[in-house]
């Protein structure tokens, strides 16, 4: 009887892979030492294989196998990063760029938005240089003029524009966000800064894919009622979901539902689960079980498709692949390996979807299936059919908020109390709702039916929607401003595997080792409440292009805002309290200053806000902050008065900022670029 770690061998090469991927962004060690130190490891290996070939158990071996994996990883990713940077448009000296979408334009608040390939550029001497990599071209709306589309190649003005740093801290790292998914930059472009070159020159497996979603939303459009039931039905049939309220979205959100509206890993085990319903006919012949495999996984590639191969579907795919393949392979294979073989393989040709939030969910949420489930359902044997199987789903939540938890918590600071009912209600729902949209489009050839069939169909999703908001306006139905951070997962995760140690095996190891992790959690706890109260801290930042300081004392944190906040918006107050959540203030008093030049001294320091054009005068140890679009005599300030740094605002002319920073180099003066760098901080 192999041990689990000699039945997961991918499992055992994955985790260094991925820690090699991770550790890249904390350690500096260029192309050369990383092939060095792989070789190194091959010639141990080698080494030790031919001294000690005979020996049965050989640790040595895992651990040099396990550095060499580490090592690939961290590779990997540097050939992917120097790939992206070889050629890349950003180095070349442009006036205009060959772009050519590669997607289908998405709506936004300034108009449409598409990721493209730059195909060349175009220098002030008309010389045409052929470069690389993504960028994101913003469309300003215009009625009178048709958009691009999918495969149009087009001649746009050079007007490159970095991504906007986290506003605040706390805040959604945008820039970080794009950057891990190969896109440096973008452009706004309206119809009079750009030219199609070439249309339609896209893919052509692509531009069959659009039109046949096209034609669902063409069916969906004839026999469903409003537009929000096609936004719904078009998210649940192949992920197109740009078209949902931000109602519907808040509503799924807070039952802990919104990964049914998002095509992944529970729309193609629906597919899998048709196709081997459709296909038990033909799994009872000789050959039929391999056939029926064949058949079911080019189901699920052609789903894949329909959906855009859209990285979430890809995902799922790639995973039931691996995991059907395990199983003809190897009829007792585990599902863990053929899982870790999967996350393997698109890591080796994406090493930065480690970052994604998509990724990380998916793979956590199947691998609490595949290891708390059986131990779940078989904990409570229930007589009936019925209550069987409203025990199993309720099992298959359970099972995979698990692992899910500590990416929720993480990265969204609330937890749905009532994920269970939710998902007890929604997922069966949704289900109908995706075999009914499957039955339509099968229909199409029969009106009366069709017809009917729509009207089911609203039916559902008008029932599927009361449902998610009757539970999100609950009360108490979601937990808020719950902020883990990178050792709270840690510690969970050992806590985890204690606890299955001890269960598994009553090893008395473990026990002590939930002790230990106990007292550690302890420890920090009291040191991170020791730096909290002794810590003195000044923070400047933007919240919808308005200015907030901060000045903190041990907890207590008190706010100043721009003038023209007199009366801020709820979303305002939101982001003010998820800043307050992530750094562990709490809110002693709030003020909204007035309008002109105001001195605020914070803490033995002064901080001067800058409106007007006036110059004060003798302020000593100052920090400046300087906003709006008026003259200021930077020249003047400096010679009059002791200033340690500068801090430039959001809302000032390119041409203002662009001067001042001029005069602050030549003065060797610090300063700090709200825009460019984001949040200004400063210990006392």
């Amino acid at each position: 009887m192999h041990s689990f770690w000699q039945q997961v061998p991918f499992v055992r090469l994955l985790l260094p892979f991925m820690v090699g991927i991770w550790i890249h962004h904390y350690i500096k060690v260029n192309f050369w030492q990383t092939l060095i130190f792989i070789g190194l490891t091959g010639l141990f290996y080698a080494l030790h294989h031919h001294f000690y070939k005979k020996q049965l158990i050989d640790y040595p071996k895992g651990i040099l196998l396990s550095i060499a994996c580490f090592f690939v990883g961290l590779l990997n990713l540097q050939l992917k990063n120097e790939q992206l940077m070889y050629h890349h448009y950003s180095l070349a000296q442009n006036r205009y760029l060959l772009v050519q979408i590669d997607e289908k334009l998405q709506k936004t608040s300034y108009g449409h938005k598409a990721v493209c390939q730059v195909l060349s550029s175009i220098a002030n001497d008309d010389t045409q240089t052929q470069v690389q990599g993504k960028l994101l071209l913003n469309f300003k709306n215009q009625s009178s003029n048709p958009l691009p589309a999918y495969g149009d190649v087009l001649l746009i003005k050079s007007g490159l524009l970095e991504f906007p740093p986290a506003s605040f801290p706390g805040a959604f790292n945008y820039r970080l966000y794009m950057h891990r998914k190969g896109i440096l930059f973008q452009s706004y472009v309206t119809p009079k800064t750009y030219k199609a070159i070439g249309l339609n020159q896209g893919k052509s497996y692509l531009k069959t894919i659009y039109a046949w979603q096209q034609n669902i939303r063409n069916t969906l459009t004839n026999y469903l009622k409003n537009a929000g039931e096609i936004a719904i039905s078009e998210a649940l049939l192949y992920g197109y979901d740009k078209d949902m309220d931000d109602e519907t979205i808040e509503a799924y959100s807070r039952t802990g539902t919104l990964h049914v509206l998002a095509v992944s890993g529970m729309h193609v085990g629906l597919i899998f689960v048709l196709l081997g319903w459709l296909l038990t006919p033909l799994a009872k012949s000789a050959r039929g079980k391999k056939q029926v495999a064949i058949l079911q996984t080019l189901g699920i590639w052609m789903y894949s498709l329909l959906c855009g191969m859209s990285p979430s579907i890809l995902r799922a795919t790639v995973m039931f692949s691996f995991v059907i393949l395990g199983k003809q392979i190897k009829r007792n294979s585990n599902a863990f390996n053929s899982l870790a073989a999967s996350a393997m393989f698109l890591l080796w040709f994406d090493p930065n979807l480690i970052y994604h939030v998509g990724f990380q969910l998916s793979y956590m949420a199947v691998a609490g299936i595949l290891g708390f489930y059986p131990l779940l359902y078989h904990a409570i044997t229930l007589p009936y059919k019925l209550l069987d199987e409203t025990w199993k789903i309720l099992a298959v939540s359970l099972a995979s908020q698990v692992l899910t938890l500590p990416l929720t918590l993480y990265y969204f600071h609330q937890f749905p109390n009532y994920f269970l009912l939710a998902n007890l209600l929604i997922i069966p729902l949704t289900s109908l709702i995706i075999y009914g949209g499957i039955l339509l489009l099968s229909l199409q050839w029969f009106p009366a039916g069709a017809a009917w069939l729509g009207k089911l169909m609203s039916w559902l999703i008008l029932a599927c929607n009361k449902v998610a908001q009757f539970i999100a306006h609950l009360p108490g139905a979601v937990s808020e401003s719950i902020y883990w951070n990178d050792t709270d997962i840690f510690i969970y995760l050992l806590v985890l595997i204690c606890l299955i140690q001890y269960f598994n095996h009553r090893n008395i190891l473990a026990v002590y080792s939930l002790i230990g992790l106990g007292i550690c959690k302890l420890l920090l706890l009291i040191g991170f409440q020791f730096i909290l109260t002794s810590q003195q801290q000044i923070q400047v930042f933007n919240i919808e292009k308005s200015w907030v300081i901060s000045s903190s004392r041990g907890k207590e944190a008190q706010l100043f805002f721009d003038p023209i906040m007199q009366q801020p918006s709820p979303t305002f107050n939101e982001k003010i309290n998820t800043f307050l959540g992530a750094q562990k203030l709490n809110l002693r008093q709030s003020v909204s200053l007035h309008n002109g030049n105001v001195l605020l001294g914070i803490n033995g320091l002064n901080l001067f806000i800058w409106q007007e054009s006036e110059v004060p005068k003798n302020i000593q140890n100052c920090i400046v902050l300087v906003q709006g679009k008026h003259y200021v005599n930077l020249e003047k300030m400096l010679a009059h008065n002791q200033v340690r740094q500068c801090i430039l605002g959001t809302n000032m002319p390119w041409k203002k900022k662009t001067a001042l920073k001029k005069i602050l180099t030549k003065k060797h003066i610090p300063y700090h670029d709200l825009s460019e760098n984001g949040a200004y901080e400063l210990s006392l």
